[in-house]
């Protein structure tokens, strides 16, 4: 009995240590389980804030985390019919959500959140660049009646988010609406697979709606149909970023290969294009039998990213950005691929700091497009070229830190500020390039 006592104790004990021996101490570390950054170790603040800082800190880095968070849900399961997962959590009837918290309105977070888009849409304008918003809805918007008993779905932010966008008459499409419509006659979002995103049922409607928006402005662009994809269902055994097992079939959609040969994929050769770390995905897509000669840009959230395909068949040049972090560095982008067109599409529920950081899209500026009537033309600057793949850096020395600008055949370019080694650059496409240029400087 003793000896059984002894090992117990070790066993304890070893199950103990592990985790710590283990412990995750790799900066920017990323949970596939729950598909978010790991806390980092924390920096200094209010003592309340620390102490709550270094309790998250631990709890997210201990080791064999994403084990541990899968066994337990398991066992949960099991015995006591609980969902207890970092992402999802049960509702009514067999349906699936993701983690749900009581509902939270920073009104002031949103006022900068909307803030951003105004001087994004404000970029574009000033360009002649149509600019459209698109605030896609969670399962939990369009499927209230199947939320937990006890959960008070009344949702403040959604309602504040559009006055806002009215408000300030910014372009946007009415995905909420639209879905909400669909979801009385068609199930837009699975049961249980993938509770965080539309399915692909979901995701044919919601981008056709964006496309057809488009196609107001821009009659040659094209809007989906169904005989370009093969329409069938597939089986999900799982949820994403997780063990627990599920069984159920769901809509599944894939362009034709017939459609899908038409496409050259250019990302090897933007593959040194500056992306957030957390947020690196991309894709830049030429369409071989495309005439419209339209290159259009999205920034997207998860609800894109991973079916950016239903958007490549629309234009004859498709970009997708991961959106979030990279969004406040829109001009960049703008610049570097000067598009005919840029949807920033996000999911209600993203928009919070965690996602789009506060003090970085306050502190942001945007540079006003270029008024030669106000400007002054640098004689005899010299840029240098550096080639990076598909795309090169062209910069300037300079002393002063005004507004910059570069014209190179037909396009004209920001130029940015590095005060590092006190010179302007911009990131221009090799196809591009042109022998004529000019620098030209305006104050601000």
């Amino acid at each position: 009995m003793r000896k059984i006592k002894y090992m117990f104790l070790l066993m304890t004990i070893i199950i103990l240590i592990i985790p710590i021996i283990c412990f995750n101490f790799k900066a920017d570390s990323i949970s596939k389980i729950d598909n978010r950054k790991l806390a980092d170790i924390p920096q200094k603040q209010a003592f309340d804030d620390y102490l709550k800082s270094w309790d998250t800190y631990l709890n997210d880095r201990i080791g064999h985390r994403d084990t541990i968070i899968t066994q337990y849900t398991k066992l949960n399961d099991i015995f006591f019919h609980e969902l207890i997962h970092p992402s999802y959590q049960y509702g009514k009837d067999g349906h699936i959500f993701r983690k749900l918290n009581q509902p939270f309105h920073d009104y002031e977070y949103m006022d900068s959140f909307m803030q951003t888009v105004v001087k994004l849409n404000h970029y574009c304008e000033q360009r002649n660049i149509p600019f459209l918003f698109v605030l896609n809805p969670g399962k939990d918007t369009i499927y209230p009646q199947y939320l937990p008993n006890g959960y008070n779905y009344i949702n403040y932010r959604l309602d504040y988010l559009y006055k806002l966008l009215k408000l300030y008459n910014i372009p946007y499409v009415d995905n909420v609406g639209y879905l909400n419509e669909i979801a009385k006659k068609e199930q837009i979002f699975n049961v249980k697979y993938d509770a965080g995103h539309w399915n692909d049922l979901g995701a044919y409607y919601g981008i056709n709606h964006i496309l057809e928006a488009l196609s107001e402005q821009f009659t040659n662009l094209s809007v989906n149909t169904p005989d370009m994809f093969l329409i069938g269902t597939k089986h999900a055994s799982a949820l994403p970023v997780s063990n627990f097992e599920i069984d159920e079939i769901i809509p599944h959609y894939q362009l034709k290969d017939s459609v899908r040969m038409q496409f050259q994929s250019l990302n090897e050769e933007y593959k040194n294009i500056p992306l957030d770390d957390a947020h690196q995905t991309f894709s830049y897509n030429f369409n071989r039998l495309s005439n419209n000669k339209l290159r259009g840009m999205y920034f997207q959230g998860s609800y894109l990213n991973t079916r950016a395909e239903m958007l490549w068949p629309s234009v004859e040049e498709c970009i997708n950005i991961h959106a979030y972090e990279n969004v406040i560095d829109f001009d960049y982008y703008i610049n570097l691929f000067q598009p005919d067109f840029v949807v920033f599409e996000t999911v209600e529920y993203t928009v919070i700091d965690s996602y789009y950081n506060k003090q970085r899209m306050t502190e942001k500026s945007y540079q006003p497009a270029l008024d030669v009537a106000k400007a002054k033309r640098l004689e005899n600057k010299e840029i240098q070229i550096v080639k990076q793949g598909g795309f090169s850096r062209i910069s300037v020395k300079s002393e002063k830190k005004d507004y910059a600008y570069m014209k190179m055949g037909n396009q004209v370019y920001d130029l940015f500020w590095d005060s590092e080694e006190n010179k302007y650059y911009v990131d221009v496409r090799n196809s591009m390039l042109a022998e004529d240029y000019e620098i030209w400087i305006m104050r601000k």
